[in-house]
């Protein structure tokens, strides 16, 4: 009998060790928790940092309103049929293409059930894996109706120890010159199709779309001031826009550059101003089922034939397909997404208008970039102000380590000819060793990169010959150019015996991003400007020839 007394005590004390054992854990996790915020989507916030704001995560592919407070209802951009919606302003395959199964995560998103909407968190962003593209919506919800023909933006980088990077190279550009870097791009973007409505006006959404370069530079950093991008919407009166001779009643497309936005400025100061070279980004296919643009029939046709060889290969060998176009994303389609492009194109650039109905519609929206805000073993960042992200990776597809280079052998010999001079001789090939091409390996991580093709182009200033090594005559902005995979042989006679003729220079370069998850296949075309090289292998002296 003792003994029982003796097991049961024992089992007794086990059982009141094993009870406070669970108490004193329960009291642990409860304390944690109570120094832990929970953000509304059940993730935790960010830790010492009581100006950070969490992002709200929500199912944005099937959500038919944005997350608000119960007293305010606000359609998702792509709501068909809703006042505020993008679709009266973008092609069905533009407006539709936001899928996650096609590469689309969010970045960032300023709207949460419990906060009132304002100007400076009515904004959500999407980024696109495959593509290299950051979207940003942004909704106007202030009262009041502007007659104004045209919203402008612009976006710009800070880097905050990082010094200047190439993040925004690629934007307003066909021809990317890695040696002048750029920091901020202004952009006149497209208005209603209808031609009625006025893009200015309140519960109303604006996309604007921006192709990132990948910089490797860029890299998590314990600093409280990270990198960031900063961007703005004016309205702006623009009466009469031409681009290359074609005249537009009507932005189409965005006309953008790195300096447009003084440039627009004084235009319209003066009544009318002739504003050089800026880049198109044209977006959907439907660009091209017309001449929306306004482009001179010249320029159209060839761009037309360009886009339709490129998007009937998208999927498949890109050698020989891609012709008589410098910039593009374009992708192939699929059940969730039809074929859509994103295509630049330079053209000279006229605009009138008058100094009334312009203004801001908002000013100094500034978010930390993405992949370079290092956490805490906690899960928490060190940076403490702003919006944080939902998607913390490196962004953009690829870039260039440096500008490459390309070697020019000639040969100069003198073979008289009625009316003719000496005779020059060349061969253009790459130089491999002079560059690197970057990968993002947030990218490589889940697609796999296939077709790489790396092109020569020479754009003359004179008529020439154009012998062996896969060269062939394209087409670009109402001019011949002449391009090779690999090298580009040419002959051709100066007219003038006091000079030697010239040409530009530049590397194509185009790849096919085959997604692992059998997202449909993109295909990426970037063209850049080259250091040339030059060597004079042979030299033929004619005594007799005029000096």
């Amino acid at each position: 009998m003792n003994d029982m007394k003796k097991l049961f005590s024992k089992v007794l004390n086990i059982v009141q060790i094993y009870f406070i054992m669970i108490f004193c854990v329960a009291i642990f996790i409860l304390s944690s928790c109570a120094n832990e915020q929970l953000s509304p989507s059940g993730k935790i916030a960010v830790k010492g940092s009581t100006d950070v704001i969490p992002s709200y995560d929500f199912n944005w592919e099937t959500a038919d309103l944005m997350p608000t407070p119960s007293n305010s209802q606000i359609y998702v951009p792509w709501f068909y049929g809703a006042a505020s919606s993008i679709c009266s302003t973008y092609p069905a395959d533009v407006y539709s293409d936001y899928k996650k199964a096609d590469g689309w995560v969010m970045l960032y998103n300023g709207f949460s059930p419990t906060t009132i909407v304002t100007s400076a968190n009515s904004f959500f962003i999407l980024y696109n894996k495959y593509k290299g593209l950051m979207r940003i919506y942004q909704y106007n919800p202030v009262g009041g109706l502007t007659c104004s023909s045209t919203i402008s933006s612009g976006i710009s980088w800070s880097g905050n120890g990082f010094g200047n990077n190439s993040t925004l190279s690629f934007l307003g550009r066909d021809i990317v010159d890695l040696a002048k870097t750029q920091t901020s791009y202004y952009a006149l973007e497209p208005g209603p199709q209808n031609n009625i409505e006025s893009p200015v006006h309140p519960d109303k959404w604006y996309m604007f779309q921006y192709e990132l370069a990948y910089d490797p530079n860029l890299t998590y950093t314990t600093s409280q001031t990270p990198p960031t991008l900063t961007w703005f919407v004016n309205y702006t009166n623009i009466t009469s826009v031409k681009l290359s001779g074609g005249i537009s009643g009507t932005i189409n497309g965005t006309i953008g550059s790195s300096t447009l936005n003084n440039d627009i400025s004084s235009s319209l100061v003066s009544g009318g101003k002739d504003l050089g070279t800026a880049g198109i980004a044209a977006l959907g296919t439907s660009f091209f089922s017309t001449n929306k643009l306004g482009l001179p029939s010249s320029i159209y046709d060839k761009i037309k034939d360009g886009v339709s060889s490129a998007l009937s290969a998208a999927t498949g060998n890109l050698p020989g397909a891609i012709t008589n176009i410098l910039s593009a994303i374009f992708t192939g389609s699929s059940a969730s997404t039809p074929q859509t492009l994103k295509l630049d194109l330079s053209a000279t650039l006229h605009l009138e208008g008058t100094q009334t109905n312009n203004g801001s519609l908002f000013s100094g929206n500034t978010i930390p970039f993405p992949g370079t805000l290092a956490t805490t073993d906690g899960g928490s960042y060190y940076y403490t102000s702003g919006f944080s992200p939902i998607y913390n990776q490196s962004l953009g597809v690829f870039n260039l380590s440096n500008k490459p280079t390309v070697i020019k052998k000639t040969t100069i010999s003198n073979q008289p000819k009625p009316g003719k001079g000496a005779q020059y001789s060349n061969l253009y090939s790459i130089d491999n060793n002079s560059f690197q091409i970057q990968w993002n390996s947030a990218l490589t991580s889940i697609a796999t990169i296939t077709n790489l093709t790396k092109e020569i182009i020479i754009s003359p200033e004179y008529n020439f010959t154009v012998k062996g090594h896969g060269g062939r005559v394209e087409s670009y902005n109402g001019n011949s150019i002449f391009t090779g995979i690999g090298g580009i042989s040419d002959y051709y006679y100066t007219l003038d015996d006091s000079s030697e003729p010239r040409e530009t220079v530049y590397i194509r370069i185009s790849f096919n991003v085959v997604p692992n998850d059998g997202a449909p296949t993109s295909t990426i075309v970037k063209t850049f400007a080259v250091n040339v090289n030059q060597t004079v292998v042979d030299q033929f002296v004619c005594p007799d020839c005029p000096k």
